[in-house]
């Protein structure tokens, strides 16, 4: 058994932070369909090379995934359609930590994006409602919209943010993103998506957003209005998950796997309590590094909830991804000597008997040597 002492991941993001000049939102594709838990609590240990060397498993190359240290890929114990990772997870020199995540296995289809952008005279966003001036634009309440904060890029000491509007009904949703000028270098870049045509009820919704973000001018409002009609259609594979997984079913599954991996020694020290714990805080999208599930000040919480917001900025460590990865079809199944004993400890034995027959061998010899 490693025996490993696990450290606290906001120090790990900090100090990636601190030696980072620019940093940017971490964003995975497979994480909106993911759940994952960074299994970091104090005196946690765990001893990967029990996993490795059972049958049905796929030990992966690092560099592929993305990550650092070892990386093993399994069926999970819930579902057929159901990856489970175990992956080693470190920044620089801090000591790992495991991470379990779940990702249900895709297929491609093909979907249709409505784009158009305009970039506008504004440099500064100027959130207002019924003729009150507000201080951010996450003030903003707006029926069928979500307005919050979508990214950040720091220059030295300063900081720029990026915003965003989402719109969903139904399977019908819109996207604006509005970036600011010191990206653009001009003024501010609307950018618009939708997944349907947009009718004249969803573009006067659209209008009515980017008007309550900024104060718009003629000229300027004229410009989103020909970039609204002038929409172009593309055609895109997305992935799709082959089955529908559901916030019940993520909770079920992270803990069923979690139970999985401490009954059979591969990770010690997560107690019953911890594992119901993590359950009741599963959600579907609860994966990758700024959104997983980690211990905090003596709770297991998403990152979002975290008391460090330099976290969401951490730029290392990205590329996690399933691709390219043939998920075993069969359950994992441990070998004698995983489910008896580990190599150390065989070693041990081994040399205890030796030692044993030895002694037993002087006994004899210091007998014989007597009687002579």
């Amino acid at each position: 058994m490693k025996g490993r002492s696990v450290l606290i991941f906001a120090l790990l993001a900090i100090a990636v932070v601190a030696t980072a000049g620019t940093s940017h939102a971490c964003v995975i594709p497979e994480d909106p369909y993911s759940v994952e838990v960074l299994l970091n609590k104090p005196g946690l240990s765990y001893d990967l090379s029990t996993l490795k060397s059972a049958k049905n498993v796929v030990d992966a190359n690092p560099e592929l995934i993305g990550v650092s240290g070892e990386v093993v890929v399994y069926k999970s114990h819930y579902h057929e359609d159901l990856a489970a990772i175990v992956y080693e997870s470190s920044i620089e020199t801090a000591e790992e930590t495991i991470s379990v995540r779940l990702t249900p296995k895709v297929h491609e289809v093909t979907e249709y994006r409505y784009k158009t952008k305009a970039q506008i005279s504004k440099t500064e966003f100027e959130p207002h409602q019924n003729f009150f001036h507000l201080t951010t634009p996450e003030e903003l309440q707006i029926p069928g919209w979500t307005i919050k904060q979508s990214g950040v890029s720091c220059v030295a000491d300063e900081c720029f943010y990026s915003y965003s509007a989402e719109y969903k009904e139904n399977d019908n949703w819109a996207e604006i993103s509005f970036f600011p000028p010191e990206r653009t270098r001009g003024g501010i870049e609307i950018d618009i998506e939708t997944n349907k045509e947009l009718n004249e009820e969803l573009k006067n919704e659209i209008l009515n957003v980017i008007s309550s973000m900024l104060y718009l001018g003629k000229p300027d409002f004229q410009k989103i209005t020909d970039a609204l009609h002038g929409m172009e259609k593309e055609e895109m594979k997305v992935p799709e998950p082959v089955f529908n997984f559901t916030d019940e079913e993520a909770k079920e599954a992270l803990k069923t796997e979690l139970e999985w991996l401490s009954n059979t020694g591969i990770v010690e020290g997560l107690s019953a309590e911890d594992i119901q714990e993590i359950k009741n805080t599963t959600k579907v999208g609860y994966a990758g590094y700024n959104s997983r599930i980690f211990y905090e000040d003596g709770k297991w919480i998403p990152y979002s909830e975290s008391e460090n917001p330099q976290m969401v900025r951490v730029k290392a460590l990205c590329s996690f991804s399933l691709k390219g990865i043939q998920m075993p079809t069969e359950d994992v199944v441990m070998t004698e000597s995983n489910t008896n004993m580990g190599s150390s400890d065989m070693i041990l034995v081994v040399l205890g008997i030796v030692i044993a027959i030895l002694a037993a061998i002087g006994v004899v010899v210091i007998w014989v040597w007597r009687r002579w």
